[in-house]
């Protein structure tokens, strides 16, 4: 039978476990407020846990070439427009199964599992520019402290470089860099080189920043999946989360909609159930996000623009020689440099 949960007073509800859920959670937490996450709660499957544990206790220099294709092979049968770790692909979900039409061209996923998309992402993190936000009601400014804040529940790893007078408000000088790979320092050396020759052409170079934790353990693995989970998924956060008594996780429920009166705001779930809070804070990826408050619109044909920031990742194809390099030297294969592109020619964002 669907239930009826009244909060008390101080009950805020947080819909989604990604980077942002987790996010307004605990810094509602932190204000003492009684936090109720609603989620899809979608997790690895068994055999995917074990498989991953197995690779864990192992040290990567043992690892046989079968235990590598093992690893490996599916990500490379995963369906079309999905991405895979630990050989699941549990993190995304259709289109179709959140909009009930939907064009073929339309490569964006949602999500329903925990920790959301970060537990298939690349680990890529930058903040954002001045100009490329100056039609929001904050600044870079206002962002700065909250960027700082994100970084005690978020590795990081980085480091000084030209990056950062492009985008000053998350300075590296307290952090790291992963160490990139032979043909990642030749990359690096050629792009520094150079540097001033392309900041003058409006294009700003520097080594990726990662949400990966320092003690990578450089076994190539990143894009299959982390044995050890050094890259950062919001999931290892809503494990701490649960751990604190004024927070409530509840997976296994979709939203369909909402609706607010007075001074509460009910949550109408799939399930038939009803939550009723005094906030409700939608933190769901932008297209969970888009459906509900569709859904939830008193017009009955409502419509939203869907804005997206373009980063395009390449193949790089070089014709030198990466100093030292031998076939089977550690390394990660995540995203080695940031390239960003300023000209309005091209775009008027970066």
């Amino acid at each position: 039978m669907p239930c009826l949960c009244i909060s008390v007073v101080d009950m805020d509800i947080v819909v989604g476990s990604g980077p942002a859920g987790i996010a307004v959670a605990t810094a509602l937490l932190t204000r003492g407020r009684h936090v109720t996450m609603v989620d899809g709660g979608k997790v690895l499957s068994p055999a995917a846990v074990e498989q991953k544990a197995k690779m864990a206790v192992t040290d990567p220099t043992a690892w046989t070439e079968q235990h590598i294709r093992q690893w490996q092979a599916p990500q490379f049968n995963a369906p079309e427009g999905l991405s895979q770790r630990y050989g699941s692909n549990h993190a995304q979900v259709s289109p179709s199964e959140t909009f009930d039409t939907v064009p073929d061209w339309f490569a964006l996923r949602a999500s329903h599992a925990v920790g959301g998309l970060s537990a298939i992402w690349g680990a890529a993190i930058l903040p954002n520019r001045q100009a490329d936000i100056d039609a929001w009601p904050i600044t870079t400014d206002d962002l700065a402290p909250h960027y700082r804040a994100i970084t005690q529940i978020m590795p990081m790893s980085g480091r000084k470089d030209r990056l950062e007078a492009l985008l000053p408000a998350l300075p590296m000088s307290d952090y790291q860099p992963l160490t990139p790979g032979s043909q990642g320092r030749v990359l690096l050396r050629r792009l520094d080189e150079v540097g001033d020759t392309l900041a003058a052409m409006g294009v700003h170079v520097g080594q990726a920043r990662q949400a990966v934790r320092r003690d990578c353990q450089y076994c190539g693995m990143c894009l299959h999946g982390c044995p050890w989970d050094h890259i950062f998924s919001a999931e290892q956060h809503v494990k701490t989360l649960n751990e604190n008594p004024q927070f409530t996780y509840l997976p296994g429920r979709l939203v369909s909609g909402f609706s607010e009166e007075g001074e509460h705001v009910t949550l109408h779930l799939q399930n038939g159930e009803t939550l009723t809070a005094e906030k409700l804070y939608l933190a769901a990826g932008v297209l969970e996000t888009s459906r509900m408050v569709l859904a939830s619109h008193p017009d009955p044909q409502p419509s939203v623009t869907l804005r997206d920031s373009q980063h395009f990742f390449l193949p790089f194809l070089h014709q030198w020689k990466a100093d030292g390099h031998a076939e089977g030297d550690p390394h990660h294969t995540l995203t080695e440099a940031f390239i960003e592109i300023d000209d309005p020619h091209v775009s008027p964002y970066l």
